[in-house]
């Protein structure tokens, strides 16, 4: 990712945080994988021997000052979507659109939970996979 940042002079732009994204600031658990397996590594909040930080979509916005009506939000987090937008959908649906690879075996929830929940502020378009898929929402 540095790389291509780097590559693409973007480094004024594009500000990496090496945490993950969840409803509540505390630790999620990866596991030890190798790069060739990462689709695996889904997001669990908790304590574990391979636990990162966790950060909010509250504590993004004000640290960096996001303007979340002129904003976007490109998730692909590997599960941790289902924790945000269920848990912590009060900052959600301040952002204008979202782009989210949904995995419903890593929550072990079905779709529609995600769609019911973003259907009260956005109108979603899905493309569906097996396990996984593509969302992008426009705040109506």
């Amino acid at each position: 990712m540095l790389e291509n940042i780097r590559l693409n002079n973007l480094e004024s732009i594009i500000i990496p945080i090496n945490t993950g994204l969840a409803s509540k600031s505390d630790k999620i658990c990866i596991e030890n994988v190798n790069v060739d397996t990462t689709i695996g590594t889904y997001h669990r909040p908790g304590d574990c021997p391979n636990a990162i930080p966790a950060v909010t979509l509250s504590e993004l916005i004000s640290k960096f000052s996001v303007d979340p009506n002129d904003a976007v939000i490109k998730m692909n987090c590997e599960g941790c979507e289902f924790d945000v937008v269920l848990n912590d959908y009060e900052h959600v649906r301040l952002f204008r659109k979202l782009i989210l690879e949904y995995h419903v075996g890593a929550a072990n929830r079905p779709l529609d939970d995600l769609l019911i929940a973003l259907s009260r502020d956005y109108k979603c378009e899905v493309r569906r996979g097996k396990n996984t898929g593509i969302m992008h929402c426009i705040r109506r």
